[in-house]
């Protein structure tokens, strides 16, 4: 641990309020150029391992010092609300830090009323960064809350077990026929019996929004096994914007047969 990260160790600890606020503020500025650093490298990740390794959080706390991340880690952590504990907080979303998880899912939930549209959506993109089971349960927390379309495309984004077998869930029993199609658009790219038995279901006896997103994901997860089930429904249809999409995605299996 260096001199200077030793001296910012003691003052978190032990400084006066003022003065840990002052460098929680300065700590920010080296967040956001983290998490710019971590926007331009993410998208070239190719594996897990790779997209973890890029974290913002992981650069930032190689920036500042293990030991320091950790005093900013514990401030954040802590269950008394205070404009030390927000603003620490405050950091580790915006790094898409695990720990910062309780913190935006309050922000919804107790001060939705508080935030402007801009900045709730912000804490979706940031939820869907932190990507964790931990952040997925957060997600399936706020439904009830009525942001169904952000916490869809966040949970497609996290791409977890639970994150899938939600939108699976939804796909099948929301009441609402475009949360249907959207849960259906953002499934990821594994093939399962369930998914498979879902989008034939969805292809015949749905609505026409929930027919389109599945005619897309049966050519996207390129599954050849439904092309019977195409032919029918294409050759079934007077819709002629059915038939362009049925023809796209016959298409698209075509070289895969």
């Amino acid at each position: 641990m260096s001199e200077e990260e030793d001296k910012s160790v003691d003052l978190l600890r032990f400084g006066k309020p003022g003065e840990k606020l002052e460098l929680l503020r300065e700590l920010e500025e080296t967040a956001k150029d983290c998490r710019i650093a971590a926007d331009k490298a993410l998208p070239a990740c190719v594996t897990p391992a790779e997209l973890e390794r890029n974290k913002p959080w992981r650069e930032f706390r190689r920036r500042i010092g293990f030991k320091l991340f950790e005093v900013v880690l514990k401030i954040a952590q802590k269950n008394a609300r205070s404009e030390l504990r927000d603003l620490a907080a405050d950091i580790l979303a915006h790094l898409w830090h695990p720990a910062a998880v309780d913190r935006l899912v309050e922000d919804i939930t107790q001060n939705e009323d508080k935030l402007v549209t801009t900045q709730v959506l912000g804490i979706f993109d940031n939820l869907a960064g932190i990507g964790t089971d931990t952040a997925v349960r957060g997600l399936i927390s706020i439904w009830e809350y009525g942001w169904h379309f952000p916490v869809v495309r966040a949970l497609g984004a996290c791409g977890t077990k639970r994150a899938e077998a939600f939108l699976l869930a939804q796909a099948q029993q929301d009441e609402d026929a475009g949360i249907r199609g959207l849960c259906i658009t953002y499934l990821n790219s594994e093939v399962s019996d369930r998914k498979v038995s879902l989008l034939r279901d969805k292809l015949k006896y749905s609505t026409d929004f929930e027919q389109s997103a599945a005619i897309k994901k049966i050519a996207a997860l390129q599954l050849t096994s439904l092309t019977k089930d195409l032919k029918a429904v294409y050759d079934e249809s007077d819709d002629p914007l059915v038939k362009e999409e049925i023809r796209d995605a016959l298409r698209a299996l075509a070289p895969l047969r």
